[in-house]
C-alpha cells in the first residue's frame, strides 16, 4: 500500500457535504451514515459537525497517510483513515478525498486542466 501527502491537500473544501448528506439523519441516502457517527463517534449535525470538519480538513492538509486509490472519472480518489482531531473519540474513521478535475479557461483563451481542486482558477 503506497501513502503519500494529499495534493493541493490545503485547498480542500467540504462545502456543505457534513451538513447535507454526511451528518445529515433525514437524508435519504446518508441517514444510515448519520446514526453511525452519532451511535460510535458521538458526531451529530446539531452538536459536533465543526469538531468533524476541523479535523478532516487538518487531515487534508498535513496528513502523509492518504491512500490513491485511482480515478473515478471525476478525479483522483485518495482514501485517509485516521483519528487524529477527534478528541476524546477512540474510533477511527475513514474519508475519501476526490481532487476534482476542472477545465478552466484563462483569459488568453486557452483551457487547462486543474487537477487537485474542485475551484474555478481564474
Amino acid at each position: 500500500m503506497r501513502v503519500m501527502k494529499l495534493p493541493y491537500g490545503e485547498r480542500a473544501n467540504l462545502g456543505t457535504k457534513l451538513e447535507d448528506y454526511s451528518l445529515n439523519p433525514l437524508h435519504r441516502d446518508s441517514r444510515n451514515k448519520a446514526r453511525v457517527f452519532d451511535a460510535v463517534l458521538g458526531l451529530t449535525l446539531a452538536n459536533n459537525a465543526e469538531v468533524l470538519r476541523d479535523a478532516l480538513l487538518n487531515a487534508a492538509t498535513y496528513s502523509d497517510s492518504a491512500e490513491p486509490r485511482g480515478d473515478n472519472g471525476f478525479g483522483d480518489v485518495y482514501i485517509y483513515q485516521s483519528g487524529k482531531g477527534l478528541p476524546t473519540y477512540d474510533s477511527s474513521f475513514s474519508s475519501a478525498f476526490a481532487c476534482f478535475k476542472s477545465t478552466v479557461s484563462n483569459p488568453y483563451g486557452s483551457s487547462r486542466k486543474d487537477h487537485g481542486s474542485g475551484r474555478e482558477l481564474l
